[in-house]
Parts: structure tokens; C-alpha cells; sequence
């Protein structure tokens, strides 16, 4: 038997091997170059084979016999991570054929056409979805906001098929692990949660709070057609997010948001920062956080680590300055988590399980609502003459939003239970997912018109 500090030596260099090949590939990838995907698959199944190693697991279970303090603490950390990973060699090549299907969906819709019709024109208008969202609820043309809309509409629905060939597929190396579905699968090993346990507290919540939709309802008598999709968001808050706008120009965003860090003494212990922030076409169009580097020791001594983050502004578009602000402050949040972190095994310094995503969260979803918060926005957001940013916007604010406040949790659940319906249906078809995403929709937004 290898001697316990030799073993935990070995597992912390093999793994950060790995993840950082493939992280960099991820990051690569997702940043808009599909020519790196197949690598980018070889060096996840090279992760995953490492992870569900069940030769290395018994060498972990065999070395804790006789060990002690703190080379016993270590190795239940590994016992722990390889317990979320086991399968048996013969799901690999199901395993890879799901990342082949992920890297091809992935890629299909970075290279997806995105835009609206004209409703004026009749012509085609490209614009990302990140666009189009904020056109949405900030567009004073309510055609031109039906148009992005409608847009929005196309793009889902053109990604409908695919969806349709990788849910069977993760449904069958799910139930080859002994779960229900993959979404049973998934949510055990990231959360230690059944789905029973998550949809109770989600079905109270929903419960608790629907009534915000009678008083939505209620606001339509006098404010006509707010409950279409394309109207509510801007005849509720895009007068006010226009006006905000001066004061959170995106040129500003990275100054306020090191200053606001530094204020608050979160640091990055020498960790390499790589922010790409712009949105762009072939760029995967949504914000997120990884690590390429993690968190390790060589010889007791710390070494630090690397976070990769993303966001896409859309420069010069109404609202998207804002929205740059709360990705700062939420991926940046997240990479100075586990940029500073002291643990020294590093199956206990990633993203992946056995972090739960919830605890994750909790950093980061704290930092984008204290950027929200009136006393930071008074303090640091100023326009370009330096005036700061009034009190009386962020009450205005507050009082034309208040009757949907109650409904933030909404898009959240929704996304939720259209994902394990899907997931537990025994059949899928295009016709089903569209239908299901029109009742999933109805309930968790109350709009007065379906979606496609």
C-alpha cells in the first residue's frame, strides 16, 4: 500500500492535470472557437475516467484504515468526491457519446442566426439574445419589442430538436446508475436533495407568492395589455431602468466594481483573473464561472489559482451596463470563493460536486443584490458628470416594480419544473416539449398571450 502522503500527492497532481486541460478547452470553446470541441470531449471523458476510477477509490478506502488526523480528514474529502462519480467502465462510451451531442448542440447554437423582423420593414435585424432581452424592456416601440420577442421565440424553438436526442441519452446513463431520470441524478449528487424535497419548497413558495399575480391582474385595468409577454417588463420598470442608465454606463463597471471589492476586503490571493465581457457572435450567450486553475499546496506551500468569467454587454444598448454590473459583482463573487479557498485537496476546490451549487450561489447572489441595493448605488454609481445616483430613482423604481417583486423566484421554478417534466416523460416529442413549455410558462408568468 502507498504510503498515505504519497497517495494524496498523486490524486491532488493527477486531477489538477486534468481539469486544467480541460477547462481551458471549455473556456476556448464557449469563447466561440468550435475547432477545439473534440479535444475539449477527450479531456472531459479523461476528467471523468479519473473521476469514477473505482481502482483509485479503493486505494482511498484502503489507505483510511490506518490513517489519522489530519492525512485521515484528506483522504475522506477523496472518499467523498469519488463516491458522487462511480460508474462502471462500461457507460463510457454512452458517457461520450453524450459530450459529442453537448459539443455539437453547443456549437449549432453559437452559429445559430439570431435577430427579429422588422415589424415596419419587414426585414431581418440581427441582434443577439442578449440584445433582445433588453429591447424588451426597454424598446418604447411596443412592435418593435413584440418583434424581439417573437425572435426570442424562434431561437428556442429551432433548439427544441436537439433537445430531444440528449435527454433520452442522459436519461439512460442516469438509470444505468440506479436513479429515476437524469434530473434525479443530477440533483442527488450536486445537492443531496430528492426531487420530492426540492418541489416542496419550491410549491410553497409558489404558493406564498401568486398572488402577486392577481395584483398584476388588477394594474391591467388602468395600465391596458401589460400582461402581454413583450409589455410587462417595460411598462413596470423600463422607464426607470432608461432613466438609470446614465448612471451605469458599462466604461465604469470595472473601476466600481475593484473599488467596491477592494472596499469590502474580498481579494483574489494572487489568482489569475481572465474576463471576457462583450457579446459576440459564436460566444456562448450566457455568464458564467470557471476555474482553470485551482487552489492547490506543493510542499505545504499554496499555490493560487485561476478564474475564467464571462458576461455580454451589448455596448451602447439601454440596460446592458446594468446587467454587466450584476455579472461583475455575481462571477466575480463566484471566483473569489474558490480563489480563496485554503483547502489543501483539491477535489474540494472546483465547482463541481461535492460543492453544492447552492452554497455556491450564496456568495455570489449576495454580491450582485448588495450592488443592487440603494447603498451602493448611491455611494458608487454616478453619471458622466459625476453626479451620483438619486434615492428617489431607486424609489421609483421599487414603487413601479412592487407588484411583481413578489414573483422574482418565478423564472427560476419554471425552468425547474419544465426541465423534470421533461426528464420523466416516458415518450418526448417535439409537439410535447412545445406544449409543456406553453403550461410550464402560463403558470409560473401569468401572460395574457402563449408563447409560440
Amino acid at each position: 500500500m502507498k504510503h498515505h502522503t504519497t497517495l494524496l500527492n498523486e490524486l491532488n497532481a493527477a486531477m489538477c492535470a486534468r481539469h486544467h486541460t480541460y477547462e481551458n478547452l471549455f473556456w476556448t470553446s464557449y469563447m466561440g472557437d468550435p475547432s477545439v470541441d473534440e479535444q475539449m470531449v477527450q479531456a472531459q471523458l479523461a476528467v471523468d475516467s479519473f473521476r469514477s476510477d473505482r481502482a483509485l477509490s479503493a486505494q482511498v478506502d484502503e489507505a483510511l484504515e490506518t490513517a489519522s488526523g489530519e492525512e485521515r480528514d484528506a483522504l475522506r474529502d477523496w472518499q467523498t468526491f469519488f463516491s458522487c462519480y462511480q460508474a462502471p467502465e462500461a457507460l463510457m462510451p454512452l458517457r461520450k457519446e453524450i459530450l459529442d451531442l453537448e459539443a455539437q448542440i453547443q456549437k449549432s447554437q453559437a452559429q445559430q442566426q439570431e435577430g427579429y423582423v422588422d415589424p415596419y420593414t419587414g426585414d431581418f435585424v440581427s441582434a443577439s439574445r442578449g440584445k433582445m432581452r433588453m429591447m424588451v424592456s426597454t424598446e418604447d416601440d411596443e412592435a418593435v419589442r413584440k418583434a424581439c420577442f417573437e425572435g426570442m421565440e424562434v431561437i428556442s424553438i429551432a433548439r427544441v430538436k436537439a433537445q430531444l436526442q440528449l435527454v433520452p441519452l442522459r436519461n439512460e446513463y442516469a438509470r444505468a446508475l440506479g436513479y429515476e431520470d437524469f434530473y434525479a441524478y443530477r440533483l442527488h449528487v450536486g445537492e443531496g436533495m430528492s426531487k420530492d424535497e426540492l418541489f416542496a419548497i419550491f410549491d410553497d413558495i409558489y404558493q406564498q407568492t401568486k398572488y402577486a399575480f392577481d395584483d398584476v391582474r388588477e394594474l391591467e385595468k388602468k395600465q391596458l395589455a401589460l400582461r402581454e409577454p413583450w409589455n410587462r417588463d417595460y411598462m413596470l420598470a423600463g422607464d426607470s431602468t432608461s432613466k438609470q442608465d446614465p448612471f451605469m454606463q458599462f466604461d465604469d463597471a470595472l473601476l466600481r466594481w475593484g473599488r467596491s471589492f477592494a472596499a469590502l476586503g474580498i481579494e483574489y490571493q494572487g489568482a489569475t483573473l481572465q474576463l471576457d465581457l462583450v457579446t459576440r457572435k459564436e460566444k456562448y450567450d450566457n455568464g458564467f464561472c470557471h476555474w482553470p486553475t485551482l487552489v492547490h499546496f506543493t510542499d505545504g506551500v499554496r499555490k493560487p489559482g485561476a478564474a475564467n468569467f464571462t458576461c455580454n454587454v451589448v455596448p451602447g444598448q439601454v440596460g446592458s451596463g446594468a446587467r454587466a454590473y450584476t455579472t461583475l459583482f455575481h462571477e466575480g463573487g463566484h471566483a473569489a470563493h474558490l480563489t480563496n479557498v485554503e483547502t489543501a485537496q483539491v477535489c474540494m476546490n472546483h465547482e463541481y460536486a461535492p460543492l453544492s451549487a447552492a452554497w455556491a450561489e450564496t456568495h455570489s447572489m449576495f454580491l450582485d443584490a448588495m450592488q443592487t441595493s440603494p447603498e451602493w448605488m448611491t455611494r458608487y454609481a454616478k453619471d458622466a458628470a459625476g453626479n451620483p445616483y438619486p434615492f428617489s430613482l431607486y424609489e421609483e423604481e421599487v414603487r413601479s416594480t412592487a407588484s411583481v417583486r413578489p414573483l422574482a423566484m418565478m423564472s427560476i421554478m419554471m425552468v425547474a419544473e419544465f426541465e423534470r417534466i421533461l426528464y420523466e416523460a416516458d415518450e418526448l416529442s417535439e409537439a410535447f416539449v412545445l406544449q409543456t413549455a406553453r403550461d410550464v410558462t402560463q403558470k409560473y408568468t401569468d401572460y395574457a398571450s402563449d408563447s409560440h
